[in-house]
């Protein structure tokens, strides 16, 4: 009599390309739960965690989950392939007298199967759809001509096996009732549980691991589907128990911003788009962080230009990777720095203009103390009336079209008293009304002899000789702004800031 309770171990089989020319496996014990990844190529392994013991049976299923099933509690479980952590579904016994004995996922049609016999004794094997969700299940057919399958695979073309270890040979299953077709036998006894197999469809290969009790050896071989026999690849040390070949990788790397275009000294937020990631690995050009290894990471970029990003993904088996480099994906746009243009000092009562270098679409917040903006707020050209003696503030923050705010140097004023030449000859000059509209009425007690009108940068737009004593100035022609008066009279000069509205 074969014996019915040898002991397993897991392998999960990865794509020959995803890793070069070595194709990879996960591998768990049965007795202690220690989870590896192994090189199929020589049955090498490197341990990546513990995962629970008591595992007959993975594979892969919707959206590559690792999905397991054990034999002493007959508990289905999905497995975290970079820890070998494992996560309860669902509790389903088989019919009496049968224990489970494998799993199979069809990736073409998206179903689970499952398969349960009498152990390893003479008697009736049975397939089944299985849920995913909480693995109860849903009887397919059984059959008695190969009463001792011990584990099921699905090749690339959607075909079923199974390896009958009461005769050492390969059947086909047919999915629809559970019936077999004998292939061949696989050259040497098996015996036990410890039997997996599981098709990697990179490689076109499908997988046998098998305990020989002739010479007690647990061997990883090549199955040829044709015949049923098998080749030697390795020995994996211990019994083994089933593979799960993982599908070909859908992983890809990609991202999003929340702004593309950031100002300088902005934070942004980069939101990962990849599939079937574990970890990531960023690269940003001229940003800070330089690099990160979180999911979605916030960068604040401090100086001006374009720059790369670049994410690099790796699976959870770490052992695949895919990188997305986007070029100049940050455009980080210069913060406005305005430059607040006007005298520093200021007269009693007087009305003074100040302006910055415009920026088409930038808007103008100017804040003040000391006087009060009668005009221009919110553009690039104010005029101010100050109030008594003392000192005064001008405060401005361009925001530009981009919605890049910048301060300008807070400009300090001086508020003074202006007794001079023109404050003690006021008396004998009067301009008004200031602000104006289309006419300024200019009178004097002396004759004027001239008078200049210059615009704020100091351009002379007008020179007139009234030779009277009063003159009615045509202002409707110009721009509503600031304007310098500059009028001499027989015995005094005068300069006068006045406003067209």
């Amino acid at each position: 009599m074969k014996n019915p309770y040898s002991i397993f171990i897991m392998i999960l089989v990865l794509p020959l390309s995803s890793f070069g020319q070595d194709s990879l496996g996960y591998w768990g014990s049965y007795n202690d739960g220690e989870f590896a990844r192994m090189e199929l190529t020589d049955a090498s392994k490197t341990v990546l965690g513990i995962t629970l013991s008591n595992f007959v049976g993975s594979d892969f299923g919707t959206n590559n989950v690792l999905y397991a099933i054990r034999l002493n509690n007959h508990g289905f479980y999905k497995i975290d392939t970079a820890s070998g952590n494992a996560i309860h579904l669902g509790t389903n016994p088989p019919p009496a007298g049968q224990l489970w004995m494998g799993l199979a996922y069809d990736e073409d049609t998206g179903i689970m199967y499952g398969l349960s016999a009498q152990g390893t004794t003479v008697g009736k094997s049975s397939i089944y759809t299985i849920d995913e969700s909480n693995g109860s299940y849903t009887l397919i057919g059984s059959q008695w001509v190969a009463p001792a399958l011990t584990c099921i695979a699905i090749d690339g073309k959607g075909k079923m096996y199974g390896l009958n270890v009461n005769d050492d040979k390969i059947y086909e299953i047919d999915k629809t009732d559970g019936s077999v077709t004998e292939v061949g036998p696989i050259g040497q006894s098996s015996s036990g549980f410890g039997h997996a197999m599981d098709f990697d469809k990179e490689s076109e290969t499908m997988y046998l691991s098998t305990f020989s009790p002739s010479n007690s050896q647990n061997t990883l071989r090549i199955v040829d589907l044709t015949d049923g026999s098998t080749i030697e690849v390795g020995d994996v040390g211990t019994e083994t128990g089933i593979f799960a070949v993982k599908p070909l990788s859908t992983l890809t790397s990609d991202f999003s911003v929340n702004d593309s275009t950031p100002c300088e000294t902005t934070a942004v937020q980069f939101t990962d788009l990849s599939v079937d990631a574990a970890s990531w690995s960023w690269v940003f050009e001229g940003g800070l962080p330089p690099t990160s290894n979180y999911q979605n990471p916030t960068v604040i970029y401090n100086t001006p230009g374009s720059y790369d990003v670049e994410l690099t993904v790796t699976d959870s088996s770490g052992g695949v990777s895919a990188t997305e480099l986007k070029k100049d994906f940050i455009t980080v746009i210069e913060e406005p720095s305005p430059q607040i243009i006007g005298d520093s000092m200021a007269c009693k009562n007087d009305v003074v203009g100040y302006f910055t270098v415009e920026d088409t679409g930038s808007i103008y917040l100017w804040k003040i103390t000391g006087g009060e903006i009668i005009s221009g707020d919110s553009t690039s050209q104010i005029t101010v009336l100050w109030g008594p003696i003392g000192d005064g503030t001008l405060d401005l923050t361009e925001t530009t079209a981009d919605s890049c705010s910048g301060n300008a140097e807070t400009l300090e004023i001086t508020i003074g008293d202006c007794v001079g030449i023109e404050e003690n000859e006021s008396g004998s000059l009067h301009i008004y009304p200031n602000p104006a509209t289309d006419r300024l009425y200019i009178s004097s007690a002396n004759v004027i002899k001239s008078v200049a009108v210059f615009d704020f940068t100091g351009k002379l737009l007008t020179l007139l000789n009234p030779s009277s004593t009063s003159y009615l100035l045509d202002t409707s022609g110009y721009k509503a702004g600031i304007y310098l008066l500059v009028i001499e009279t027989d015995n005094a000069k005068f300069q006068k800031r006045v406003v067209i509205k």
